[in-house]
């Protein structure tokens, strides 16, 4: 299910805290939210956005952000790193950390990077650790990586690993909708929030 709207107003009409199994999600970039020349206000949405996912995501359940690091003024800004310091003092554990490579490994660029940090949160969190889960390195070969759209098959690895069939998977920044779309294929119950127009 797609709901168009602000996640930070919306969420609360269609979860209760602690009731969420999975969220999974790209939050937007700096740019998207045009603060480009703001980090500082870039940070503390991001802070944000991480503790209104840790308020509704069950205690045994997960947060997973698959995020790009940026390049801004000839820097690296290590967005990684703020996802794993906030949610650290949230009281979750890095449980795990993939690179997440899209097809496009190697490429030149002086703006952007050509994969994502994925990282896995959990407070109590558990989950089988068997076949392509295990891999530290993910690439996806099943689509290209342009911002964040994800392919159904990266989509699928998460979801099917950290979740079972009827929990609810939500994604807060859904995009395009690939995670509820492949969520409720997989019998969860998928919800995804985009406030932007022409998306999903």
């Amino acid at each position: 299910m797609m709901v168009r709207g602000d996640s930070f107003v919306e969420l609360p009409k269609h979860a209760k805290p602690g009731s969420v199994r999975l969220f999974f999600t790209s939050p937007p970039d700096i740019a998207e939210l045009g603060l480009d020349r703001d980090l500082n206000g870039y940070v503390a949405w991001q802070k944000r956005a991480l503790g209104m996912m840790a308020s509704y995501v069950a205690d045994d359940g997960f947060v997973v952000v698959s995020q790009t690091d940026r390049k801004i003024g000839g820097r690296v800004y290590a967005k990684h790193v703020l996802n794993i310091n906030a949610m650290l003092h949230l009281g979750f554990a890095l449980k795990d950390h993939k690179i997440v490579a899209f097809g496009e490994v190697g490429k030149r660029s002086p703006y952007n990077f050509s994969y994502q940090h994925c990282l896995i949160f959990t407070r109590k969190g558990t989950f089988e650790r068997k076949g392509d889960i295990l891999r530290d390195i993910l690439v996806i070969e099943d689509a290209p990586f342009h911002g964040r759209a994800w392919g159904d098959g990266f989509v699928e690895l998460i979801v099917g690993a950290l979740s079972a069939e009827g929990d609810v998977v939500i994604d807060p920044f859904a995009g395009s909708g690939v995670v509820p779309r492949v969520a409720e294929r997989m019998g969860r119950k998928g919800i995804g929030f985009e406030i932007e127009e022409g998306k999903a």
